[in-house]
């Protein structure tokens, strides 16, 4: 049976330095190869899906936050705001003395001073989601490193098990528990070292639970 997927942007296929990992385009290309339709679903605006990402193979998106859809080249709906609306807007943060800049499918339209003023708050934001993104994915390592030393018990030796412990519990020692996105240099070098390690080494072991949650769901099996 085929479905629809939808797929969120930043953060999700590519990173906040905007890098696309190959890795990103087979499983994306795969999944249309098999029967499946794949949609981009994102804040973006249209203007800000460069070509990359089209030529990796969509079937369309939703952008702008929902106010924009497109299935195959053809705009299913598109919701604008007024130009009043726009006037209102850009006088009010003029007022506040507050720089932005307005999206469009057309472009983005930067405030006079936008460039200059927002480096510092755009370079620390990109830092900090950055960092958010790697917490995030040493989270779901170390729950699927985990979910799968249980599952995989007699599959690997004691030795193996007793590495991939290890790793483990050095991963979650350098998981920050609050504010993930505002860590150091030093516990985000840290972090990135651990989870690194832990792939390595549970590297054989995700495949043994891999190939196993596979043959459990062609044979219906609810337990993997």
């Amino acid at each position: 049976m085929s479905k629809i997927l939808f797929i969120d942007v930043d953060g999700t296929l590519v990173d906040y330095e905007n890098h696309l990992p190959e890795s990103a385009v087979r499983a994306i290309r795969a999944a249309r190869a098999a029967g499946h339709r794949v949609y981009i679903c994102t804040g973006r605006s249209k203007a800000e899906v460069y070509p990359p990402l089209w030529e990796i193979g969509l079937d369309g998106m939703i952008g702008g936050n929902g106010s924009y859809v497109e299935d195959h080249g053809k705009v299913v709906m598109h919701q604008l705001i007024t130009p009043e609306q726009a006037r209102r807007i850009a006088d009010w943060l003029h007022s506040r003395k507050l720089e932005f800049y307005l999206e469009s499918n057309n472009g983005l339209f930067a405030s006079e001073h936008f460039e200059t003023a927002a480096q510092d708050a755009i370079q620390e934001y990109s830092r900090r989601k950055g960092r958010l993104e790697l917490h995030n994915q040493a989270e779901i390592l170390a729950y699927k490193v985990d979910e799968a030393l249980s599952k995989c018990k007699k599959e690997i030796d004691k030795d193996e098990k007793n590495r991939i412990k290890t790793d483990l519990a050095n991963l979650r020692r350098c998981i920050r528990k609050d504010h993930p996105e505002k860590m150091n240099d030093a516990e985000e070098t840290a972090l990135r070292q651990a989870k690194e390690t832990l792939e390595a080494s549970a590297s054989h072991l995700m495949i043994l639970y891999t190939q196993q949650a596979g043959d459990a769901s062609d044979s219906g099996d609810p337990n993997l």
